[in-house]
């Protein structure tokens, strides 16, 4: 696949695609989703493989764009928390959001709010709830 036909230098636009860049976040690929129903891929849409920082997503074309408008700093908090008991417990962080939603969140016994390329720096799994 040449440049010029890559997906996501045909389905988005220059400014979006910077935007995204400037945020951490990289189209890697294109997948078949399917319809609503969740039964049918021959209705189905185009979904775009993201990097989202270190992190793998799924999302469909108005979500990317909608990724790419969000101001940065709505999006640059997670919670890192512990699951698990007291002998058994794992770190994880959340998906990406707000500071008041993750101050406002209830994962796990034991959270913390952070930025989120703070938590994939120091290499935590990603365990979307």
């Amino acid at each position: 696949m040449t440049i010029h036909t890559a997906p996501q230098k045909r389905d988005f636009t220059a400014k979006t695609l910077r935007a995204l860049s400037n945020r951490g976040i990289a189209i890697v690929g294109v997948t078949m989703l399917p319809d609503d129903s969740g039964l049918s891929f021959a209705n189905g849409d185009t979904g775009y493989v993201l990097n989202n920082n270190g992190t793998q997503q799924i999302k469909r074309h108005g979500e990317v764009v909608a990724l790419a408008l969000l101001p940065k700093s709505d999006v640059e908090y997670c919670v890192v928390y512990r699951t698990g008991d007291i002998d058994t417990f794992l770190w994880s962080r959340s998906e990406p959001m707000t500071k008041d939603q993750a101050q406002s969140s209830t994962l796990g016994n034991r959270r913390y709010v952070v930025k989120y390329a703070d938590s994939v720096s120091i290499g935590l799994p990603e365990t979307y709830e």
